[in-house]
């Protein structure tokens, strides 16, 4: 699956291309002030939608929250043997 292999900047991006696209349209179209993401994973979505937000609404705060340890995930999608499956 092409969502458990992208990246965005280098970091794993575990969102179908499709999605990524509606969610810049719907962050665009809101300018949200916050953010609040749960199950952060690795981080790439986080890290994209800051990179959006940046040029949306620079004042626009991204919290994010899992219940596994992002040294976790790094390790498990590092690792050629795991094909992205979950840390857990």
């Amino acid at each position: 699956r092409i969502d458990q292999r992208q990246r965005f900047m280098g970091v794993r991006l575990g969102q179908d291309p499709f999605d990524a696209i509606v969610i810049q349209e719907m962050l665009f179209d809101v300018k949200p002030d916050l953010i609040i993401e749960t199950g952060t994973n690795s981080g790439g979505g986080s890290l994209y939608m800051a990179v959006l937000m940046e040029a949306i609404n620079p004042d626009c705060k991204i919290f994010t929250i899992d219940t596994v340890p992002i040294d976790a995930w790094i390790k498990r999608f590092n690792n050629p043997q795991s094909k992205g499956k979950d840390a857990t």
